[in-house]
């Protein structure tokens, strides 16, 4: 259960940086904001992705997985 916890709360921030990225740009991201975005503490981002460039390095893994999850469901069957 703590797991899933877990999960869920660095999904939120994924999504939520997905959210800061498209209205500030990659380079002009901060933290606290995506800290916002997901309803977490700065620290939570933190302890999940350890810095900024973590985070960014995490998020377009999740991107790629999330385009490779779409692009294989529309080509089955």
């Amino acid at each position: 259960m703590v797991a899933d916890t877990e999960q869920s709360i660095r999904r939120r921030i994924l999504d939520a940086t997905f959210a800061v990225v498209s209205r500030t740009g990659r380079r002009k991201l901060q933290l606290l904001e995506v800290a916002a975005e997901a309803g977490v503490s700065r620290p939570t981002v933190y302890r999940h992705f350890g810095s900024k460039e973590g985070l960014l390095e995490a998020f377009a893994l999740y991107e790629q997985d999330n385009f490779n999850a779409g692009v294989a469901a529309a080509t089955a069957g």
